[in-house]
């Protein structure tokens, strides 16, 4: 097998930062090879690939001349939305979120160690 194929979810999409772009991307609807270059600066060549490994996931589909979300891709998507947004919160202020005594958030809006 080889590591295409031994890729999570995970891995697929957070080590390639255009394969989560693409995904965000296509949360707006369909969008052929020409629009999602154009959104990312790049060559055909260099996103195809990309969209391959989302396709082949399952996270994508080609419809014709164009690529959607799946059903899959959709829920993935939206799940990873607010973790993105959390994550750039701390990760642009770390210094600061950890010397803070985060406590008093709520439950809800935080995880058990």
């Amino acid at each position: 097998m080889d590591s295409l194929h031994k890729d999570t979810l995970i891995d697929l999409l957070f080590r390639s930062d255009n394969r989560r772009k693409i995904l965000l991307f296509l949360k707006d609807g369909s969008k052929n090879i020409e629009e999602i270059t154009g959104f990312l600066g790049s060559s055909c060549t260099a996103v195809l690939p990309q969209i391959k490994r989302l396709t082949e996931k399952g996270l994508v589909k080609q419809e014709g001349k164009n690529y959607r979300l799946s059903t899959v891709g959709l829920i993935v998507t939206e799940k990873m939305v607010p973790l993105l947004g959390t994550l750039e919160i701390f990760e642009d202020n770390l210094d600061y979120w950890v010397q803070r005594d985060l406590t008093g958030i709520p439950s809800f809006f935080a995880f058990e160690a």
